[in-house]
């Protein structure tokens, strides 16, 4: 019975391997016509060029598809732009920089306050039995004596049990401690 059993397994690991092996090469043939050039999608957005007399460009494509043509002004010559469907096309030029009005003076840094440096211990008590969570991790059941924690503020939140089991969760409070301090938090249960 083991040995029809291993067989079984052998079996379907095989054919596993089989289906994922076709399905690699399935992916990878090739069109009836050959192989074909990898396509490149870029968004392009297109801008008039400046000209002396703010004529509006002509858009044609290379590839003989549409072609844009606004009517040009009055008398002016507008320039052709040619472009190549198969041609790779570089994204335009991000605009130069706005001058500030202040570009001599040296920018002010501004930088978030550093947090406490250190760490610090909390003991955690609740009146019944509880889960405790700090920080949105769950740390352990009630109590919870000396838990190593960085200095400054965190969220602390019991999740009590009624009678019949289930998980009350409960208002989350804040709980500051300084560096090389023990604060203690002490919660009460919702009695049912």
């Amino acid at each position: 019975m083991a040995v029809a059993k291993s067989i079984l397994i052998g079996l379907t690991v095989l054919l596993g391997i089989g289906a994922l092996a076709l399905g690699v090469l399935g992916g990878l043939s090739l069109s009836a016509a050959g192989p074909q050039p990898p396509v490149t999608v870029l968004e392009v957005s297109l801008r008039p060029f400046p000209t002396a007399r703010g004529a509006t460009p002509q858009v044609a494509v290379a590839d003989g598809g549409p072609t844009a043509d606004p009517a040009p002004d009055a008398g002016a010559a507008a320039p052709v732009v040619a472009i190549d469907a198969g041609a790779p096309v570089a994204p335009p030029a991000p605009p130069p920089p706005a001058a500030r009005p202040d570009a001599g003076a040296p920018a002010a840094v501004v930088r978030p306050p550093a947090p406490p440096a250190g760490e610090g211990s909390v003991n955690l008590r609740a009146s019944d039995t509880a889960d405790v969570f700090v920080d949105g991790k769950k740390v352990g059941g009630s109590p919870i004596e000396g838990l190593k924690v960085r200095a400054g503020t965190h969220k602390v939140r019991f999740d009590c049990y009624d009678a019949a089991g289930n998980t009350v969760p409960g208002a989350t409070k804040s709980i500051t401690v300084a560096a090389d301090a023990e604060e203690s938090l002490e919660y009460t249960c919702p009695v049912e």
